[in-house]
């Protein structure tokens, strides 16, 4: 399928570039209104920026949007976006703008962008009273019919990690939703992504050593983990428009390195499509 395709090599130029700009993946792809809208971080202290560029080909992009400090409400730091589809349809772009929490802007047609509202990190203790350390937020909001989710990960210290998810009725306010310790270990969970396929709600979790892949059908209570083999990092998920699921993720194989790799949801292993 050329859109497909056209989705596979905007992906892998914008991991390139996220590899030799910032060493990691803070970068996102969408298809919305017959283009493609791709955004990225660019910058350096407490000064980054994030932007969105749009192309109708894959081939030829065009920076159509940038979203600093001034766009974000002086925010310190805005890093990590995600793009995300809303109940109603519109293409949505949230990413971490540090010290407050999230921003996120909406767009109709992919040209005026509005702010729709910063959402205040929620509390890093879990519900048997725990506090949790180290903790990094997935920005990426996933919906399921008019509920959104939202994910935090974080060590907590002498017992291991913990991923927490919250939900919202208005996409506004969160409550907490779920937390899953992990068992047998004290690793901090740095990096965390959700999908929402068709059928269930992944969350694609790593650590410096270990990787886990979490499933969960509607209400999203019970959830099922699996070890992601090979393990990863910096990882980020997308769908294919025939199903499949494709992971851009850094790997330490003789080295750090980025690849692109197909996911089994069922199982966890990932097959390496290419190296970038």
């Amino acid at each position: 399928m050329q859109s497909a395709r056209n989705a596979l090599l905007a992906t892998l130029l914008l991991s390139s570039l996220s590899a030799t700009a910032r060493a990691d993946f803070d970068t996102d792809l969408a298809s919305f209104k017959g283009r493609l809208f791709a955004t990225f971080v660019a910058g350096g202290g407490n000064d980054y920026a994030v932007y969105v560029l749009a192309s109708k080909d894959g081939s030829s992009w065009e920076v159509i949007r940038k979203f600093d400090k001034k766009a974000a409400a002086q925010s310190i730091v805005n890093i990590a976006p995600r793009f995300t589809f809303g109940p109603d349809g519109h293409l949505m772009l949230s990413c971490a703008a540090f010290p407050k929490g999230l921003s996120v802007w909406a767009t109709k047609d992919g040209k005026q962008w509005d702010q729709v509202k910063d959402l205040v990190r929620p509390t890093c203790q879990l519900q048997n009273g725990s506090q949790v350390v180290n903790f990094s937020p997935d920005t990426r909001l996933v919906w399921d019919n008019k509920t959104a989710f939202y994910c935090r990960t974080g060590g907590i210290c002498g017992e291991g990690g913990t991923v927490q998810i919250y939900s919202s009725q208005d996409g506004a306010e969160f409550g907490r939703h779920m937390d899953w310790m992990s068992p047998g270990g004290n690793d901090d969970y740095y990096d965390t992504t959700l999908l929402k396929t068709d059928s269930q709600l992944l969350c694609l979790t790593t650590t410096k050593y270990a990787a886990k892949l979490g499933r969960s059908k509607a209400p999203f209570k019970d959830w099922k983990w699996n070890e992601v083999v090979p393990a990863i990092r910096k990882p980020n998920l997308q769908q294919l428009p025939e199903g499949r699921l494709i992971v851009s993720a850094a790997i330490n194989q003789g080295g750090l390195r980025h690849a692109l790799f197909e996911l089994d949801a069922n199982t966890g292993k990932l097959r390496e499509l290419r190296r970038i």
